[in-house]
């Protein structure tokens, strides 16, 4: 297979092929804690461990490290139940983060949910909280696009004027009044991690516009918008940012905080695709 050294992706999205035959129409990536959102699925077709499909392990507490495809609403999804971040690899290289979601542009899927557990950087945004992303803001330094350009994964110089979809955020947004809880719209701010943001850090992110903070999600959209894909988001607020409340901040916190919102999170996304087109084939 031509570039196959320089384009990881391929061999994963041949296996997937060879496991689930033609792509599904949505590809959802489950964050820290949500992984009970898989439950949504109805006629699962199968899973497979990452390792199989030539994905990295996943090393992080609450996250699977499985695809899960089968029917969501009217449509067949492919649910990759964890992810690696970009803190878990030393150097510039996030190639191995973003090798899912690369994978699932070259199967052929259209469209990409990425999911996430984060920090509130606003006092409002109480834990439970669900916020569909709108926008990011990214002062990290650093991009799976950055190196040499393969051209076959799209352009060099990716138009980032939308980086989610206000279609598909809308589809959510019904959706989600539908099922009720707290809701709302907001800002990503990437922050590599592994260390929780200081509180002059929250401050600052919060004057710069972010909403929320994490620790994933902006290079996953980086990757897949230069492959065409269609992108929306949607973040878990499950603790406070650091200095806006008192207490340390703990991994186990957030997952306690996420788990309870996994079910709503799965209600949304078969509520938002029960009127799609039925699977054709």
């Amino acid at each position: 297979m031509p570039n196959l050294p320089d384009r990881p992706e391929l061999a994963v999205s041949d296996s997937m092929q060879k496991h689930f035959g033609f792509p599904p129409r949505l590809a959802v990536v489950l964050g820290s804690g949500l992984g009970g959102a898989v439950d949504c699925l109805s006629e699962v077709e199968g899973e497979l461990a990452y390792p199989d499909l030539g994905l990295p392990s996943v090393g992080v507490k609450g996250h699977g490290g499985r695809l899960v495809v089968g029917r969501l609403g009217g449509i067949r999804a492919a649910f990759f139940c964890g992810r690696s971040h970009a803190y878990e690899y030393a150097g510039a290289s996030l190639e191995p983060i973003v090798r899912g979601v690369r994978a699932a542009a070259a199967w052929g899927v259209p469209n990409l949910l990425l999911t996430a557990s984060t920090g509130g950087l606003r006092v409002d945004l109480a834990a439970g909280t669900l916020v569909r992303l709108t926008d990011f803001l990214d002062l990290s330094c650093t991009s799976p696009l950055v190196g040499p350009h393969i051209a076959e994964r799209g352009p060099r110089f990716v138009d980032m004027t939308e980086p989610y979809c206000a279609k598909l955020g809308a589809r959510l947004d019904a959706a989600a009044a539908k099922v009720g809880g707290p809701w709302t719209t907001g800002v990503y701010a990437f922050s590599r991690g592994p260390a929780y943001e200081t509180p002059t850090r929250v401050r600052a992110l919060g004057m710069l516009g972010g909403d929320v903070v994490g620790m994933s999600t902006v290079p996953e959209t980086l990757a897949a918008r230069q492959m065409g894909m269609t992108v929306a988001g949607i973040s878990v607020v499950s603790n406070p940012g650091a200095g806006l409340v008192s207490g340390a901040l703990n991994h186990a916190e957030v997952l306690e905080e996420a788990g309870p919102a996994a079910e709503r999170l799965g209600a949304i996304l078969q509520t938002a695709w029960s009127d799609a087109a039925p699977v054709s084939r």
